[in-house]
């Protein structure tokens, strides 16, 4: 009878520490910071730029202009000879962590800095081991320790648009980007996308400044920027296999836009 109720005791524990961490399937999550619609035409010419800062090389949007080209686009080496220049920079694909996920990522929008020290004061404001009885704690560690061997892994990707489409009329559009913050002496990831040549606006010895530039352009041509993100999330996930999954959803994504 002791031997039961010890093992219906462990069985409670494993659920308790499996509940709502095992995802045995692959879920994989898309979001936009923007909508982006442009205008109908003819001219199916484009050239496409990508770029990788994320530090992961197996997230190289190589097949990006392959799946424009299915699609009926004519995909061009010379920009000059495009209707829409399309330009993407994968800025971060890793595990998910504070000031990293799905949504931090998306809420600042193109250009927005990477990371912060959001969640720091929900992690130290924990309980303490004093107020929890012994009986308690031993179950709860041995809850927790099952529940950490069993739990989701997540990985999530970031990649900035910028797509140019050229305009019979001359247009007048207000465009604002967010900027860093980023590392002194560390080009920003917009200069990559041919937004704005700059380095960091951040200021010596004073980390952590967020900016937003304003730009007011004038031109037979029209501007569309978003973030693209997207999560991976299972079980035991390693990082290279969710990166092949969150690179081929990023691809889908970015072509969808056309």
């Amino acid at each position: 009878m002791e031997r039961r109720t010890i093992g219906v005791a462990l069985a409670s524990l494993w659920l308790a520490g499996c509940a709502g961490h095992m995802t045995l399937a692959k879920e994989i999550q898309v979001k936009t910071s923007a909508s982006v619609f442009l205008t109908p035409t003819a001219d199916k010419t484009v050239h496409v730029t990508t770029r990788n800062t994320s530090g992961n090389p197996d997230v190289e949007l190589a097949g990006l202009a392959d799946r424009l080209a299915a699609k009926g686009y004519q995909v061009v080496d010379d920009p000059a000879k495009a209707h829409a220049l399309l330009q993407v920079n994968t800025v971060y694909c890793d595990k998910s962590k504070p000031g990293t996920t799905l949504d931090t990522l998306l809420a600042g929008g193109f250009g927005a800095a990477v990371g912060s020290a959001a969640g720091t004061a929900a992690a130290l404001s924990g309980s303490s081991f004093k107020s929890i009885p012994i009986a308690g704690a031993v179950g709860g560690l041995l809850g927790a320790g099952l529940a950490k061997a069993t739990e989701d892994t997540v990985y999530v990707c970031a990649a900035d648009v910028q797509i140019i489409e050229r305009t019979e009329e001359t247009v007048q559009q207000q465009v604002t980007t967010n900027v860093g913050p980023t590392p002194q002496g560390v080009p920003n990831p917009l200069g990559l996308l041919g937004g704005l040549n700059m380095q960091s606006l951040q200021p010596p010895g004073v980390p952590g400044v967020s900016q937003s530039v304003t730009e007011v352009r004038s031109g037979k041509q029209r501007t569309h920027q978003t973030r693209v993100v997207a999560s991976a999330q299972q079980m035991w996930l390693d990082l290279k296999e969710a990166s092949a999954a969150l690179r081929d959803r990023l691809t889908e994504a970015i072509s969808g836009l056309f």
